[in-house]
């Protein structure tokens, strides 16, 4: 279903996109605050056209409250033409009784040889609780094309809760090939009673030899730790591709009668059956808690 959806938002952007659009654009914000009851919005909106354009986009938000703080970030950004430079970024960080952070990046090139990368980077430390959430989406309809993509968060709260998630696709409907994806999320958290920690990757490769790279983690400490990591691959429609997932996870409680682990642990690949290549799936992982439950599965569908 997140693939149709990928193909059907190229097909509604090559509709839209016109040349009508900048060569060269740069975008940035930057905030700070310090105060009671904080809420910070920013938001990138652009699109740039024309062989070797580039777009820069990029958020920053500091804030130290006493009360709630509220920190939301956005970039969107579309490049039409070959050899697309495309940059988004956002950094938050916060602290107050409260904090709630939120960052979305959301980018897509129309053409080949293509750059995307795209980063997001958290950090919150709360008297009560933490959350946080970040989102990376990449589409790229060309060959030769390389995706970077980042999300790395640590928090600090009586109880914290963390999701990330990046997703990303490479069309390369011609059969360029030279594709490249590597996808990372980094998760730390220290909670006083619970942590939830949600990490998932989802990469496509379509057409194309290509290379895909895929890391999960999380590490926390406190009484009741969730985590739930996940990475997800497809890769059709080429002769060759290598395809490598890492999934760490580690939660720490100072074992005391009803404290909780629960790792749930998942590496999954769509393999092309005509396709040659190699796979590398790992996973570990690593428990101290008075009830432990660790779910570990690599998974391979030939398609």
């Amino acid at each position: 279903m997140r693939l149709i959806g990928i193909m059907v938002m190229a097909c509604i952007l090559l509709s839209s996109a016109a040349y009508a659009d900048p060569v060269v654009s740069m975008q940035d914000t930057v905030s700070m605050a310090e105060g009671g009851d904080i809420a910070q919005t920013a938001s990138n909106d652009a699109q740039v056209a024309g062989d070797e354009a580039i777009l820069y986009q990029s958020n920053s938000q500091g804030a130290v409250g006493t009360g709630d703080v509220n920190q939301a970030a956005e970039n969107v950004g579309l490049a039409d033409g070959d050899d697309a430079n495309v940059d988004q970024g956002s950094i938050q960080s916060a602290e107050g009784d409260s904090v709630t952070q939120a960052a979305a990046n959301q980018g897509q090139v129309l053409g080949d040889f293509a750059t995307l990368g795209q980063s997001i980077t958290q950090g919150a430390t709360a008297e009560l609780d933490a959350q946080q959430s970040g989102y990376n989406g990449a589409l790229v309809l060309g060959g030769n094309a390389w995706i970077g993509q980042l999300i790395q968060s640590g928090s600090i709260g009586e109880n914290t809760f963390q999701q990330a998630s990046n997703e990303a696709g490479i069309l390369d409907i011609s059969g360029i090939g030279n594709n490249a994806m590597g996808q990372s999320i980094i998760l730390g958290a220290t909670g006083m009673a619970d942590v939830t920690q949600f990490g998932d990757n989802l990469g496509i490769l379509l057409g194309g030899d290509g290379n895909l790279a895929q890391l999960a983690q999380a590490g926390a400490t406190g009484e009741t730790i969730g985590q739930y990591l996940q990475n997800g691959a497809s890769v059709t429609g080429a002769d060759t591709f290598v395809v490598g997932q890492t999934n760490i996870a580690g939660a720490e409680t100072d074992m005391s009668a009803g404290t909780i682990a629960d790792l749930i642990q998942v590496n999954l690949v769509e393999w092309d059956t005509n396709a040659d290549g190699m796979l590398n799936q790992h996973i570990e992982a690593s428990s101290l808690a008075d009830l432990v439950s660790q779910q570990q599965q690599n998974i391979v569908n030939i398609v």
